[in-house]
């Protein structure tokens, strides 16, 4: 790409010292000027910076590579990934094979015969140092890792309290990459993707402001051309030269791109989804037509903005994630060691998504570089404070897109979803799609002379000087989307003004982040057993008799063949005060329902005619009886089950509205033993404040939800469990001491009025509740790792990992204005006197100050289709309900 073309490996002869490299060094000419001597090529100086300073030398290698060096003098080899390890490297060793390799990809490793525990990857950030076998030695011997270091220590103080230091470096990050005065004959045209959002709009405006001509391409996916053209007309104004070509694949090309990538590029697996690949991305196929085109202009140089949301929103904003797999949730602590590294920083979808970038533009032989990974770059974002960090969305590239003056919509992240609006399929009706149909109407109109034909079509325009025959004007375009310069103007002037609120308001239109994990259809692989309690016949009709219903609709129904599955979802029931003849029909009809009758708690059960008395006793006395119940059942009969992942603890009185195994995926990505549900403060509620809803109301400490635990299938797991059931107990039924400890259970109970919720507060916090309950982000949506005693006699202290999940993504319990469902809500809690007073009969005229028919009318309806659905199932088995 730049210098001479020079040969490898690199090789020194006399001193015994080999090379093998790729990528791009950046700094090869200024290490080249510390030595009084020129390098012909950024490679040769590896072995330069090895005889000056040893071992250590990658740490001066400023740029994106993957290298080997062989010292065979010294029997050693060197083996490292730039900081964020944006160039793959793989090595195996083989004493059977008496072989020892590394390559770029896997598979040219496994076509040499080695087997898969002999194939390892060298992470990101890593030099390691192996000591190679004797040459004499008698016996084939594998080479030995001696060593391993950091090729960047990150610096964690967070002191600089704006961004124009960012700003500068990002200018000084693209000119690197795309501004070198030694780049080889054809090679100084960079391509790059024009989306509508954050990260290419900050690399094109960067380039014209260095006086660099992108070659730019869109698909047009979910991207609003009316910010498109908007761009388009900003980089004309500033005499920004570049060419753009935006296409509209149709449904053919997009599955030949598919199929391009299987047969021609390298095949990684993803880490963040089990069994799913980079040739099965989406996002994939879209990137192969863009580089298939750069290529086929002569455009080998490729500028990515991957990296730009591991590392500066870890997909989320102001302490609501944007995808799954988000860990800080857009929200940088005050101490940014704590959280260093999160999972995205270095692993995670970083190491995901840039294996599928580097796969797919390999395949047609394009290099892809990376100005967000830029190790300085990145090391100023890490030194901005907390509050700068956390001040707006991508606070960084925010404010140096409105310092430009350059249009973008603030606080909206799309992705880039390249299988949506493919010719022939529907457009949407909004005035995005309305625009995007004009302009593909106009498009094909022109290359066809018949405007009907379903194909791929392409709009290519300029910014400033167009030489390609066939281009559009820039005024055509705008008047095709009925988009004007004035309001291209008033857009750009508007931008500098725009406050953190409105960006947060942007936020909240987005869809629910946990139900992304499934966006791409993977089917997950944990299994599940749903443990939960009925006791008394005419509850276990209303109630679990409809939960039975949903959970079958949602992860038994045959029906619709394309939803993902959990491989096990069993439902295992502890009973008391049930007729066999009941339990019988109902496993008739639902065989995956297991039942443990309890006979000896049936003499606890309630006897009492008043209902509220009855209430008031069921609430104390059948939640320690079920605990006792889901311990016994977990120990004898689910710990021992191999395929299990999860057990999910959930009352009865809840209903399924969709299926929720992104959960568990979730959970199993981040190695999370145990999982809660919280309010986060964003629920709406009509009876009050997200305040009021979100916070216990003497304290403020952060409201949990009850009613549902989902914990691995672990002994670690099943030991919390127990002590969390005695800490309920103790708040049970120990209030009433007049000692401090009582009148501390007596303050925990109160405030979170519920005791297992408090007992929950208790051990998630081991005790400081009052230090950590006030603020979600410390409580509840980060990991928290704590230690607890063992139970076994003699046993060492273990550590379980807690999170939170916000309630109104998994178990909603609240009213909404309008009575209809969050589209968010995975499941339905009817907890409470008001839904016990008006189910089974559905008596609307019951009101309470947090409950009305009015506010829950949907949720009724769900309840009441799978009550119908329960008893209809239950006749059509010959079982008499009266």
């Amino acid at each position: 790409m730049t210098g001479e073309k020079v040969l490898q490996p690199f090789h020194d002869p006399d001193r015994r010292l080999v090379a093998l490299f790729n990528g791009e060094i950046y700094n090869w000419e200024e290490l080249g000027s510390e030595l009084g001597s020129s390098f012909r090529s950024d490679g040769e100086v590896i072995l330069s910076e090895y005889q000056r300073h040893g071992g250590s030398f990658v740490r001066r290698l400023d740029g994106e590579f993957a290298l080997a060096l062989f010292d065979f003098q010294r029997r050693e080899l060197i083996l490292a990934r730039d900081p964020f390890g944006t160039k793959p490297l793989w090595f195996a060793s083989s004493a059977a094979l008496g072989r020892f390799a590394c390559a770029s990809y896997r598979s040219a490793l496994e076509r040499l015969g080695f087997e898969e525990q002999d194939i390892h990857q060298v992470e990101p950030n890593t030099a390691l140092h192996l000591r190679l076998p004797s040459t004499e030695a008698g016996e084939a011997e594998a080479p030995v890792v001696i060593h391993q270091a950091a090729v960047f220590e990150f610096d964690m103080r967070q002191h600089k309290a704006d961004t124009k230091d960012w700003q500068k470096l990002f200018l000084k990050a693209i000119q690197k990459r795309a501004g070198s005065t030694r780049f080889a004959p054809g090679r100084a045209v960079p391509a790059m993707c024009l989306s509508d959002g954050y990260d290419s709009g900050s690399i094109a405006v960067a380039l014209g402001e260095l006086g660099i001509a992108p070659a730019m391409y869109t698909v047009q996916a979910r991207e609003d051309v009316r910010v498109l053209l908007a761009r388009l007309e900003a980089m004309r104004v500033r005499h920004m030269n570049a060419s753009w070509k935006l296409t509209q694949l149709s449904q053919e090309e997009f599955q030949r791109e598919k199929t391009f990538l299987r047969e021609n590029a390298e095949k990684v697996f993803y880490k963040l989804r089990p069994g799913y690949a980079n040739v099965d991305d989406k996002a994939a196929a879209g990137l192969s037509w863009i580089y298939r085109q750069a290529a086929h202009f002569g455009q080998r140089l490729f500028l990515s903005g991957s990296g730009a949301d591991e590392v500066i929103s870890d997909y989320g904003a102001y302490g609501a994630p944007l995808e799954f797999h988000s860990t800080l949730m857009g929200h940088f602590p005050e101490n940014l060691s704590t959280a260093f590294p999160w999972l995205n920083f270095y692993l995670g979808t970083q190491q995901d998504y840039l294996a599928k970038e580097e796969s797919t533009a390999g395949a047609h032989g394009v290099e892809t570089r990376y100005p967000f990974l830029d190790r300085s770059l990145v090391q100023e974002f890490l030194w901005l404070s907390n509050d700068a960090k956390n001040s707006l969305y991508k606070a960084p590239i925010h404010e140096f897109l409105a310092s430009e003056q350059f249009p973008f919509v603030p606080g909206v992240k799309r992705g880039f979803s390249a299988d949506r609006n493919l010719a022939g399929s529907s457009e949407g009706h909004d005035d995005a799609g309305a625009a995007r149909a004009r302009l593909w109407a106009r498009a094909r109109a022109r290359e066809r002379g018949d405007g009907g034909e379903v194909e791929t079509a392409t709009v290519a325009a300029c910014s400033h000087q167009c030489e390609e025959e066939g281009s559009f004007s820039l005024e055509e375009l705008m008047e095709v989307v009925e988009l004007e310069s004035v309001r291209i103007k008033d857009l750009s002037e508007a931008l500098p003004a725009l406050q953190r609120a409105r960006a947060r308001r942007a936020q909240q239109a987005l869809r629910p982040p946990l139900s992304l994990a499934a966006a791409n259809g993977v089917e997950p692989t944990p299994g599940v057993v749903i443990l939960t309690s009925c006791m008394e016949e005419h509850y276990f009709l209303t109630y679990c008799g409809p939960l039975f219903s949903s959970i079958g609709e949602a992860f038994h129904s045959p029906s619709d063949e394309s939803r993902p599955r959990v491989p096990v979802v069993k439902v295992m029931v502890a009973t008391a005060g049930l007729a066999a003849a009941t339990l019988e029909a109902v496993s008739r009809v639902m065989p995956w329902v297991e039942f443990a009758p309890f006979q000896e708690h049936e003499e606890q059960l309630s006897s009492h005619e008043d209902p509220t008395e009855g209430e008031n006793y069921r609430r104390l006395t059948y939640q320690s009886l079920k605990l006792q119940q889901y311990l016994l059942l977990w120990q004898t009969r689910i710990l021992p089950l191999k395929e299990v992942a999860f057990v999910l603890c959930m009352d009865s009185d809840m209903v399924v509205a969709k299926p929720f195994m992104h959960v568990f995926e979730l959970l199993q990505q981040r190695q999370v033993d145990i999982a809660f549900s919280y309010y986060d403060g964003t629920r709406e509620v009509p009876w009050g404040s997200t305040e009021e809803l979100a916070f216990t109301k003497k304290k403020g400490y952060v409201r949990l939800q009850g009613g549902l635990l989902i914990m691995r299938n672990s002994l670690d797991a099943l030991q919390w469990f127990a002590t969390w059931k005695s800490l309920t107990e103790v708040t049970l039924f120990h209030n009433e001491n007049e000692n401090d400890l009582g009148q501390r259970w007596r303050d925990l109970l109160e405030e979170f009025k519920g005791p297992s919720q408090a007992a929950l507060a208790f051990l998630l916090t081991q005790g400081e509740v009052e230090k950590v309950m006030k603020d979600a982000a410390t409580c509840c949506s980060s990991l928290r790792s704590i230690e607890l005693e063992s139970l076994r006699p003699g046993g060492e202290n273990f550590r379980v990992t807690m999170m939170g999940l916000p309630t109104q993504y998994l178990n909603d319990a609240e009213s909404t204005a309008d009575g209809l469902l969050p589209q968010t809500a995975h499941i339905v809690h009817l907890k409470g006197t008001w839904w016990r007073n008006v189910l089974p009969e559905g008596r609307r005229e019951i009101t309470t100050p947090t409950r009305s028919f009015a506010w829950n009318w949907q949720a009724f309806e769900l309840w009441h289709h799978h009550y119908v659905h329960f008893l209809r199932l239950l006749r059509d088995g010959g079982f008499e309900v009266h």
